[in-house]
């Protein structure tokens, strides 16, 4: 009763509530704007946003209409996006390898930190107070803080257990790693 419509051929196509609220093929908005069907918002003439559902899933397709990337940000400032090939970038505009995804900065992975341990050279996989594995800037390993000593190779122990250093009983820089599970294993 108390709204403003368009109608054409007889059937109303969009409102305009008593409550302000705006439909687009539906009669009474429930939201500032609702509207049934596809949307699409073109913000240049190359950049255009489509909110559609994918007809053969019934799932919502969000995305653009052009080989441009889309764009997620946080207070006006861009912090992830899906590049124009499909490659997801956090924390990073570039993708020089072209790889699935590309993070910049820390990850958090279920409870494990890998970071570059608040270095640019290293590489760091922990929790929240352990250090598992660090790699720095000559490739050296680290298990739980020690580096071992020359000629020492990090074995097993079993699960759940960490590994330990062992002395492989060779010059390394000459030793041939296939043969290690027979040193090993005696």
């Amino acid at each position: 009763n108390d709204q403003v419509g368009v109608t054409t051929a007889g059937v109303q196509r969009a409102v305009v509530n008593g409550t302000g609220n705006v439909g687009i093929n539906v009669n009474d908005p429930l939201s500032r704007l609702q509207v049934w069907g596809d949307s699409r918002f073109d913000v240049s003439d190359s950049a255009s946003l489509m909110i559609a559902s994918d007809l053969t899933s019934s799932e919502v397709f969000l995305g653009t209409l052009t080989a441009t990337p889309f764009l997620f940000g946080v207070n006006s400032g861009e912090k992830m996006r899906l590049s124009s090939t499909g490659s997801l970038l956090v924390g990073t505009t570039t993708n020089a390898n072209t790889s699935t995804m590309v993070v910049g900065g820390q990850v958090d992975v279920q409870g494990a930190l890998i970071s570059n341990g608040g270095t640019t050279d290293n590489l760091l996989v922990k929790n929240s107070s352990v250090d598992f594995v660090q790699f720095n800037a000559a490739g050296a390993a680290s298990f739980g803080g020690s580096y071992g000593t020359d000629g020492l190779v990090l074995v097993s122990s079993g699960e759940g257990a960490p590994p330990v250093w062992a002395n492989i009983e060779t010059d390394p820089s000459t030793f041939d790693f296939r043969e290690l599970p027979n040193i090993i294993n005696g």
